[in-house]
This record gives C-alpha cells, sequence and structure tokens, in this order.
C-alpha cells in the first residue's frame, strides 16, 4: 500500500509541474482623464465596455513550470501593469519591459500571455497606443 501511495505521489508531482493558468485583473479610475498611453510589453487587444475605469485583464498560462515558479514571477511584477497620471492623461505601462524566457532544471518554460484593455465606450482608439474621449470631460468644459 506504501509503494503505491508513493508511486502514486510521483505521477501527480509531474502533473502538478505540468501547467499553470491564471487570469489578473487590474483596474485604473480615469474619470476626469480624457486621454490614454498604452506602453504594453507584447501584443494586446483593446476592447470598449460600459464601465468608467479601465481594466486590465492578463491571461497567463505557464507549461512547465509549477505554482511556485509563477507566483514568484508574479510577485516580481513581471506580468504589472503601472499607472502614470498627470493633468488629463494616463500612462500605463508594463513593469517588466523585457520578459526573459523562464528556466528551471528541467528546461525552459514555455509561456502564453493574452492582455486585455477594457476601455470605457466615451473613447476612440487612435492608434493602438493612443485612446481620447470622445466628449471633454465636464471639467474641462468649464
Amino acid at each position: 500500500m506504501r509503494l503505491f501511495i508513493f508511486f502514486s505521489f510521483l505521477c501527480f508531482s509531474n502533473y502538478a509541474d505540468a501547467q499553470v493558468k491564471k487570469i489578473l485583473h487590474q483596474s485604473f479610475e480615469i474619470e476626469e482623464l480624457d486621454q490614454i498611453k498604452l506602453d504594453l510589453v507584447g501584443e494586446y487587444e483593446i476592447v470598449e465596455w460600459a464601465g468608467n475605469s479601465i481594466l486590465i485583464e492578463t491571461n497567463i498560462e505557464l507549461y512547465s513550470a509549477s505554482r511556485d515558479i509563477y507566483n514568484f514571477f508574479k510577485e516580481q511584477g513581471r506580468y504589472d501593469v503601472e499607472a502614470d497620471s498627470s493633468a488629463n492623461l494616463i500612462n500605463l505601462k508594463s513593469v517588466d519591459k523585457v520578459r526573459k524566457p523562464i528556466k528551471t532544471r528541467k528546461g525552459e518554460c514555455f509561456e502564453i500571455i493574452r492582455v486585455r484593455v477594457l476601455v470605457p465606450e466615451d473613447f476612440n482608439i487612435i492608434d493602438q497606443n493612443t485612446l481620447v474621449r470622445a466628449e471633454p470631460t465636464k471639467k474641462e468644459e468649464e
């Protein structure tokens, strides 16, 4: 019986390192801001939504990696976006600009990162890095 439990544990540990899937969300308030600048690593999709803030949804898939490896890189800010705002502008940028390959003693991990940037419907997409509010905020009109 102990031998069976031992082999079961060994088999399970191989599957535990097989794949990690996580979805991270970050939100940014933009009540009186009229322009959004994006400086994000990799490809991303801009989607309009009915909310009044920016929501960044990051889907992460790591293959041949454990949850501990994922947790380490998450804590290091690998998937984080930070905001810098001034006047009527918010600048959203990736914390980790390089994202070097993840290597373990078993070899290199395969990583898939898909990012969706959900922006309020009243913003027009000028290009992949710039969005402008269609109507100025009340503060600017006064």
